[in-house]
């Protein structure tokens, strides 16, 4: 009865404060009655939070279940996915360490401090326009795009010939403010309060 646990959950997300993310964390050990109607509960809870899985072996979850559970959860699946090899180690200290540090990542914009925004610079030495205009494969790894006008980060990519972003979003992270102007005031805030 997953479709029905994800229903209840996402019922329950509108009592929430609507200025905090939500995180659902799935736990189960078996396939969904239903993989459809399941994934239709799935993209339903993921338009107000984060669905992490955490699929607990030793009973009935087999590879496709595993396959299954995968699916439903939010973008990317390596993210969103804390395996436990079985209901007694659930509890072990470690084991809810692992669905802690999964449940609360790292600011996603904040990967990006030092690395250069060449959409929007000051920099000469850079050229203002897209990950196309970069010619090495160290200086495209090492670069961005964020326009202030839709908020979203592109990381650029060497794809061995040619420097581009991926087309489908699938790394794009939404940050309110150039990650570069937000670490550089992160690093004087810190500064000062020494």
């Amino acid at each position: 009865m997953t479709q029905a646990a994800l229903g209840q959950a996402a019922a329950e997300l509108t009592l929430g404060r609507p200025d905090v993310s939500s995180v659902v964390i799935l736990v189960t050990d078996g396939q969904p009655i239903s993989a459809y109607r399941t994934g239709l509960a799935a993209t339903e809870l993921k338009k107000g939070a984060r669905l992490l899985a955490v699929p607990v072996g030793g009973k009935g979850l087999s590879d496709e279940g595993k396959a299954t559970i995968q699916g439903l959860v939010s973008y990317p699946p390596t993210d969103n996915v804390v395996d436990i090899d079985s209901f007694a180690t659930l509890t072990d200290i470690s084991s809810v360490d692992k669905i802690i540090a999964d449940m609360c990542p790292e600011d996603p914009c904040g990967k990006w401090c030092g690395l250069s925004n060449i959409r929007e610079n000051d920099d000469p030495a850079i050229a203002k326009g897209y990950c196309n205009i970069m010619t090495t494969e160290e200086t495209c790894n090492l670069s961005y795009l964020w326009m202030s006008g839709d908020g979203v980060v592109k990381p650029c990519h060497w794809s061995g010939t040619m420097c581009a972003t991926y087309g489908d979003g699938m790394d794009w992270v939404h940050c309110a403010e150039n990650p570069h102007e937000k670490c550089d005031s992160a690093t004087t805030t810190t500064a000062a309060a020494r």
